[in-house]
């Protein structure tokens, strides 16, 4: 069994961070996943047959990205032979992901993983419940599907709920989430400003009909 400080990360990279029906709204999110495990099998200096399993954090799976681990694999143009799997943490898929990546690294499943997260939340249908079955009377409703996977169904809350329950109940007052907030993105157009994310932003083409620079700084 591999022990933990002998499993190393040897690439990194990501997309910029887009706005909701901002520049990447008709970017596939099984688009952007297989977009950095090219680009990041490719900076590791290996082959993509060298990969052994593809891991993949999304939350929003729907119609064409079903099997958003395998379609992000095959994209990257890993082999079909390797194998895939999605995983879903809510927000921290992605983490999982990686998280999962060791640990196949650690009981010998894998010798060599990659490990990403992806998400489009801008492409996220809406929903037509009774759709299949037809309506018998009365008006139909589209459910946003976006809306959709940010509520608890146990509640039934929306995330934002979560996170006002949270702040009460460890006394996170309004202003200081304000200042820290604030502190936070001048951090962030600071550092976009001397480009310190250059390196780590794989500037994608953008199906959006325009002739214009790829997206390589965070919206």
């Amino acid at each position: 069994m591999t022990q933990a400080n002998d499993i190393v990360v040897v690439s990194g990279v990501r997309t910029a961070i887009g706005t909701f029906n901002g520049s990447l709204k008709h970017t596939h999110q099984h688009d952007l996943g297989a977009a950095v495990i090219r680009e990041a099998i490719a900076r590791a200096g290996l082959a993509p047959q060298d990969i052994d399993e593809t891991i993949v954090g999304n939350v929003g799976q729907i119609a064409e990205s079903g099997f958003i681990a395998r379609i992000c694999q095959l994209r990257a143009g890993i082999p079909q032979e390797s194998t895939a799997y999605s995983v879903n943490r809510q927000c921290g898929s992605g983490l999982q992901a990686l998280a999962d990546g060791m640990m196949q690294l650690q009981s010998g499943q894998a010798e060599v993983v990659v490990a990403c997260g992806t998400e489009n939340m801008t492409q996220l249908p809406y929903y037509l419940r009774k759709a299949r079955d037809g309506y018998r009377m009365g008006h139909g409703e589209l459910e946003d599907g976006l809306i959709s996977i940010l509520t608890w169904p146990e509640g039934p809350y929306h995330n934002g709920i979560t996170a006002e329950n949270v702040a009460q109940r460890f006394g996170i007052t309004r202003e200081v989430m304000d200042d820290f907030a604030w502190s936070s993105q001048q951090k962030a157009l600071k550092a976009i400003a001397e480009d310190r994310f250059r390196e780590q932003i794989l500037a994608l083409e953008v199906p959006d009909g325009k002739k214009s620079d790829p997206p390589v700084r965070d919206r």
